[in-house]
């Protein structure tokens, strides 16, 4: 199995999210990391100790990103509930259908998105916008603060037939509301009996664990290109869109 967070990029992220101020959404996003380092060795003694280590890393992630968005003053923030289960295992789907909206405005639009490091650990990631011309060349383009940009002329722009159904049935899901509850479920599965008896925790680890560790990595990118900056258009659009979201599972 890999080592957790040992690659260059990975040793960036971490040294930026320990150099960042210290508030609850750091702690809760070096708390993510913490169980994951924690869950890597217990594949080999505590198989579902170890994926309970690795489901609370994810949602310690998404809990720092909450925290972050009611610490910076986001309107609608206040909205989020970081305690419930729904609204930490909604946030890593949502920004996964952001990425393929941006993926795909970028197709349309003939550009490309770029994701930087750059050596400052205040201001540890950044982002880019490449053109491409009809003469066959290019100019890129740096956006600061990085989430300043919107991919629609009235926001974030998430086609709910095309966006959030698409990624549902990528991911074999029958509706957003099935798919967050399996997620919710998957806890309460490894860890309590059912009628045909206790728990038998079957995974295949080394595709397990490396997901729960992109997954991880996902918000701490999120929360890098967020923590140095006031609001950015992005993340107020974005944050919009993912009660919207939160709003059509309720409602299903």
């Amino acid at each position: 199995m890999q080592e957790t967070f040992a690659s260059p990029f990975d040793t960036h992220l971490i040294a930026a999210l320990e150099a960042a101020p210290k508030t609850h959404a750091r702690e809760s996003m070096r708390s993510a990391v913490h169980h994951l380092r924690m869950a890597e060795p217990l594949f080999k003694i505590d198989v579902a100790m170890a994926v309970f280590r690795c489901i609370t890393a994810v949602e310690e992630a998404a809990s720092g990103l909450m925290l972050l968005l009611q610490q910076q003053g986001y309107p609608r923030a206040s909205e989020l509930k970081r305690r419930e289960h729904l609204h930490k295992n909604a946030m890593l789907p949502f920004l996964r259908i952001l990425h393929r909206r941006a993926i795909r405005a970028a197709s349309e639009g003939n550009y490309q998105i770029n994701l930087h490091t750059f050596p400052s650990l205040k201001q540890p990631l950044g982002i880019s916008i490449t053109v491409q011309h009809d003469n066959g060349s290019s100019s890129t383009v740096p956006i600061n603060p990085p989430l300043a940009f919107l991919l629609s002329d009235d926001g974030v722009g998430i086609d709910k037939t095309i966006d959030i159904d698409s990624f549902i049935k990528s991911q074999g899901a029958a509706s957003v509301k099935a798919y967050l509850k399996e997620e919710t479920n998957l806890r309460n599965k490894i860890l309590y009996a059912s009628p045909e008896g206790i728990p038998k925790v079957t995974i295949d680890h080394h595709k397990f664990f490396p997901a729960k560790q992109q997954a991880v990595r996902t918000m701490i990118c999120a929360y890098l290109l967020m923590v140095p900056y006031g609001r950015q258009p992005t993340v107020t659009h974005g944050l919009n869109a993912f009660l919207e979201l939160l709003s059509l599972v309720k409602d299903a």
